[in-house]
């Protein structure tokens, strides 16, 4: 782990967020953890740690996997009347981003988001080919980060 900054080289808006959390000078200097300070006291600060410790995020991981079966239920809907389909695929593309990190909750929101304006299109359109049609205007429209999310083989 990385050493600690010295209480005074931190930010006077740092500390401000150290000292509103309940945290004072000599609680940073002994150590104590500012984890709930930065606003993670039920989230991880990177999503993948989360499975390293299921036990203290479980209401974090319940709530991300409730994300990933919609967006993965949207998807099924939009693309699995396709030969390319595969379930295992789409699942992995919703899951990790292409570099293969695990994506963010900000990340899983975007991609449902964009599936459900979709999906709204493809209804209204009676066009169950429509994803598939618009699908370079719809990644066109999505972050990089977020593209390989609606990848369906």
């Amino acid at each position: 782990m990385a050493r600690r900054r010295d209480w005074g080289s931190l930010s006077d808006s740092y500390r401000k967020r150290l000292t509103g959390a309940g945290i004072t000078r000599s609680d940073y200097e002994a150590g104590v953890s500012v984890t709930a300070a930065r606003g993670h006291a039920h989230t991880p600060e990177r999503p993948a740690r989360a499975a390293v410790h299921p036990e203290r995020y479980q209401q974090y991981l319940g709530s991300r996997d409730a994300l990933v079966n919609r967006i993965l239920r949207l998807k099924r809907f939009l693309y699995s009347h396709r030969p390319k389909w595969s379930e295992k695929g789409s699942r992995a593309a919703v899951q990790r981003t292409a570099d293969g990190a695990v994506r963010s909750m900000a990340s899983l929101r975007r991609v449902l988001a964009e599936l459900e304006k979709v999906k709204e299109a493809a209804d209204e359109e009676l066009d169950r080919d429509y994803a598939i049609r618009h699908y370079n205007d719809i990644i066109a429209d999505v972050e990089p980060v977020d593209q390989n999310a609606f990848f369906y083989h």
